[in-house]
């Protein structure tokens, strides 16, 4: 609707917003001489809660970078529809088809993180404050000492951000003499760069739904 406040034809140029090696955003194709068609934040939530995201994850997945940078104005952040509705797109990852490319399983890991850092930045944000079990850093790196890694990606919303590999998790060392108990313990992981694999769960969701930082999808 041309007259709603929530949605306006605006010519921009298209500056393109800075791409993080192997991140998981699929941008939207749309040549720079056309008008792009705009809608406020409001808008891209309502959009983005016809496949079921609530208003709060979509707030995070706007501020995080996920529909791209907005055009600010003096009223309101403008996000470009095209791409509002590419990521309104994302298909839902199961567990079959998880199993199908980790036979493994993979580590999904509910986290904030902004989608427009150096995948650097990012993978240094995620290592730590894990709250595992005593015996799944030693399990997550048996797995990843038998096959070169254990596949980890983080997740907004059960969008994913980014892949990586897990080489290594430890209890973490800032706690030096502290005996593993049954309860959850704080763990950092060492993560390399994803490989192939993550190329089957790029610009996907995982269903994540409400509760724990993590979980193994297999």
């Amino acid at each position: 609707m041309a007259g709603s406040p929530e949605r306006a034809a605006v010519r921009v140029p298209d500056a393109g917003s800075p791409q993080p090696a192997r991140n998981a955003l699929v941008p939207a194709d749309r040549p720079d001489y056309l008008p792009r068609m705009l809608v406020s934040a409001r808008g891209a939530a309502r959009i983005l809660g016809t496949v079921g995201v609530h208003r709060e994850a979509a707030r995070r997945l706007l501020a995080l970078g996920f529909a791209g940078e907005p055009i600010r104005t003096s009223s309101a952040l403008l996000y470009d529809e095209a791409r509002v509705e590419a990521l309104a797109r994302w298909p839902l990852v199961t567990a079959e088809e998880a199993r199908r490319h980790c036979s493994s399983g993979v580590f999904v890991a509910r986290r904030d993180v902004d989608v427009r850092e150096p995948l650097v930045d990012q993978l240094a944000g995620l290592r730590r404050d894990w709250p595992l079990a005593f015996w799944k850093p030693v399990g997550l790196t048996m797995y990843a000492e038998r096959d070169g890694y254990y596949p980890f990606v983080a997740t907004v919303g059960g969008f994913v951000a980014l892949g990586a590999n897990i080489v290594a998790a430890d209890l973490d060392p800032s706690r030096p003499g502290h005996r593993p108990t049954r309860v959850a313990e704080p763990t950092v992981l060492t993560f390399e760069e994803a490989g192939a694999w993550f190329d089957n769960f790029r610009g996907h969701r995982f269903p994540t739904g409400p509760g724990r930082a993590w979980r193994i999808l297999r």
